[in-house]
């Protein structure tokens, strides 16, 4: 059985260490942690960035086959009299395809804004979200609060890339697109 009279320490000491570690892995590592990654930057240069990467998957786009209407056609051999036909019978040289095109080229650009639009409405949410899993491991954090920031785990050396990497995890990923 664990006995606290056996230890080099005395007791109160030991239950001392033991709040400090508390303390540090709950409250001021969590806090500084958040402080840290604030100071960074990080929220406002990820929100622009997932703006920026929906923004470039741009749609391919049909070129609308050149349009003959009955003014070019008819207009070079008849002269007046072609334009009076074409005013009566121009809807026959119209091409239906250049049509389709044309509202499958709008409908693709109104769906890439719509795609914008919701990762500019989702990017704040993933971004904290990313912000939260880093968060969640708490011993790095508690390290270097408990140490008064002389010790700094790699995690939080490389926080940058700590970040954008739960950023893209299925955590916070999967949840937002």
């Amino acid at each position: 059985m664990f006995d606290p009279n056996n230890l080099p320490i005395s007791g109160g000491l030991f239950l001392v260490g033991i709040l400090y570690v508390v303390v540090a892995m709950f409250f001021t590592g969590p806090t500084i942690g958040s402080r840290t990654i604030e100071k960074s930057g990080f929220l406002p240069r990820c929100e622009k960035s997932l703006i920026k990467l929906a923004a470039q998957d741009a749609p391919d786009l049909q070129t609308p086959a050149p349009s003959i209407d009955c003014n070019r056609v008819m207009g070079l051999f008849a002269g007046p009299e072609a334009r009076q036909f074409c005013d009566a019978a121009g809807f026959l040289f119209e091409n239906p395809v250049t049509n389709q095109i044309e509202i499958q080229n709008q409908r693709l650009k109104t769906q890439h804004q719509e795609r914008i639009r919701n990762a500019a409405a989702n990017a704040s949410t993933a971004c904290e979200c990313a912000k939260n899993v880093q968060l969640e491991n708490r011993v790095p954090w508690a390290l270097v609060a408990g140490s008064l920031r002389f010790v700094v785990p790699s995690e939080i050396k490389n926080l940058e890339s700590e970040l954008f990497e739960a950023l893209n995890s299925p955590t916070c990923a999967g949840r937002f697109q």
